[in-house]
């Protein structure tokens, strides 16, 4: 029987950074060289393509060039079988994404999160 880790909710971002600090938990987005990270733990697919479009758009025009998109493994989906990370992956080839300036992709974290490369925008 496989264990579940808990995981914390978190109001806030400076909450979230709080726990990151109190842990000594290092920031993943400095492991590959990333600018920032947006985390999708715990969102439908629904959900985590609209959070990734926005932030992606964010991340463009705050001139990010790397970002790290957490997805996680899919160990918690119901059946074991993963639906995030691959739905991500075909948004992040998908013709919305190239509009937000993706310009490429790779798999990192043995398959729990993506490097996404961003086009700085033209204007």
């Amino acid at each position: 029987m496989r264990s579940r880790r808990r995981r914390a909710k978190f109001e806030h971002h400076d909450d979230l950074e709080d726990e990151v600090s109190r842990r000594g938990i290092r920031r993943s987005g400095r492991d590959h060289g990333a600018q920032h990270e947006i985390d999708l733990h715990g969102c439908s697919l629904e959900s985590a393509v609209r959070r990734l479009g926005a932030g992606l758009a964010r991340c463009r025009a705050g001139g990010k060039s790397k970002v790290l998109v957490i997805t996680g493994k899919g160990y918690g989906s119901h059946g074991g079988r993963p639906v995030l990370g691959p739905g991500i992956e075909r948004w992040l080839r998908g013709s919305d994404a190239q509009g937000l300036g993706v310009s490429g992709i790779r798999q990192v974290r043995g398959g729990g999160a993506f490097e996404v490369s961003i086009q700085r925008s033209r204007g």
